[in-house]
């Protein structure tokens, strides 16, 4: 997901909150990177205030919350309150949150999408194209 993101053709910024600090930006180069603001977190509490700032904020289009490394038990923990207030400053800034989680967790998002795959050892030869196909992220949901 974050790949596809990165490597669409657009002046728009795109703020990552990295919920495990597991984005490597080497991996897709400068110029896919140029319009990406990234937030290096250790837990999703930190997560979760940076979104919180970067919504209320309002002076980005698109905010993606990346807690898919995120423990099911660190993500109990984030009272269902708090999705209902991001997507209330989501809507009041004119921004999307896309959050991106192992499993659905997220009270009632405008919209969910569950993406599955299983990858093996023999996918790591494929080019980005053909994996495509093959979606990776276990749950997706948009405020």
């Amino acid at each position: 997901m974050i790949s596809e993101l990165l490597g669409q053709e657009r002046d728009l910024p795109l703020a990552l909150i990295d919920g495990r600090d597991s984005f490597d930006p080497v991996s897709y180069g400068s110029e896919k990177c140029r319009r990406l603001f990234w937030i290096r977190c250790r837990e999703a509490m930190q997560a979760i205030q940076c979104a919180d700032l970067l919504l209320r904020d309002g002076n980005l289009p698109l905010v993606l919350l990346d807690l898919h490394l995120t423990s099911e038990r660190e993500l109990k923990r984030i009272p269902s309150a708090i999705w209902h207030r991001f997507r209330a400053e989501a809507r009041d800034s004119g921004a999307a949150l896309l959050a991106l989680t192992p499993r659905p967790c997220l009270p009632s998002p405008h919209s969910r999408f569950t993406l599955s795959s299983t990858f093996t050892l023999s996918n790591i030869e494929r080019e980005s194209p053909s994996l495509r196909t093959a979606a990776a992220l276990p749950a997706v949901a948009q405020l």
